[in-house]
């Protein structure tokens, strides 16, 4: 029986990963690395806009743990930098440039204790290179993992990380009926899988039986629209679920669920 869980449930299972090895030893037993990584990433999900993941990010320590911290560990922020461009590539989001990290004393903060805030900068020069990494990143996984529907006995691959389902022509899988609303659902790669979320459609979304308003795919899960059953399937399922899912293997099988509320029909 699947579980029902928050997005961040599998995030921090991936966020459990970045911290081993030597990134551990970076704060000297004067922070916990995962609460500092599940801040972090509690900061970019709280900041993000869209698709697009905050670039910068201002970590308060108290006033002794910094003086510490950062005498012995100088480069503590690029480190941080470059994990928040692992979590944002994870989590299938954009970043417009290398993100910024600064780590600032706070005289009111007890020891051991964290705070993470993250804001966007102004768009600027150099951001364009990093997107572009990102982007590739996302799109060398997608491309092994071999995501596909199949929607009326055609084979449609999900080659790109946001997919759109409905009845108008510009979607980029179109349903021709009139109980499909014109912007019906949107398939997202996050977390280190396609979620489908229904755009609060007329006429809903079902998958496995169940309504829902977003739902994290697995192998076999049929979508319903209407009445168009789609199919979800990976050609590499195995080895690529077990690269790329961002869940602990032994920690059973999680699949994000939000149900879809019960409400009155209203025009499309």
């Amino acid at each position: 029986m699947r579980k029902s869980v928050t997005p961040f449930a599998n995030f921090e299972a991936f966020a459990q990963r970045l911290i081993e090895g030597s990134w551990r030893q970076l704060f000297g037993g004067h922070l916990e690395p995962l609460d500092v990584v599940t801040r972090l990433a509690h900061a970019m999900e709280d900041g993000r806009e869209g698709i697009n993941a905050p670039d910068f990010y201002q970590v308060y320590l108290n006033s002794d743990d910094h003086e510490q911290i950062m005498t012995t560990h100088p480069e503590l922020p690029e480190q941080l930098s470059l994990t928040v461009s692992a979590m944002a590539a994870q989590a299938g989001l954009d970043l417009r440039r290398q993100p910024k990290v600064t780590i600032r004393a706070e005289l009111t903060l007890p020891r051991r204790e964290v705070q993470i805030t993250a804001s966007h900068e102004p768009y600027g020069e150099g951001a364009t290179a990093v997107r572009t990494r990102s982007e590739d990143m996302v799109l060398s996984i997608l491309r092994e993992i071999d995501a596909f529907l199949i929607v009326e006995g055609r084979h449609v691959p999900l080659d790109r990380p946001v997919v759109t389902i409905g009845r108008r022509a510009d979607n980029d899988i179109v349903l021709e009926s009139q109980s499909v609303s014109r912007q019906h659902a949107q398939l997202r790669w996050r977390y280190g899988r396609f979620v489908i979320y229904d755009l609060g459609s007329r006429a809903g979304t079902t998958v496995n039986g169940q309504a829902v308003t977003e739902w994290a795919l697995q192998p076999g899960d049929i979508i319903v629209i209407n009445h168009s059953s789609l199919i979800y399937g990976e050609g590499n399922e195995a080895e690529s679920r077990r690269r790329h899912r961002p869940v602990d293997e032994d920690a059973g099988e999680q699949t994000l669920v939000m149900q879809r509320p019960t409400r009155p029909n209203r025009p499309d």
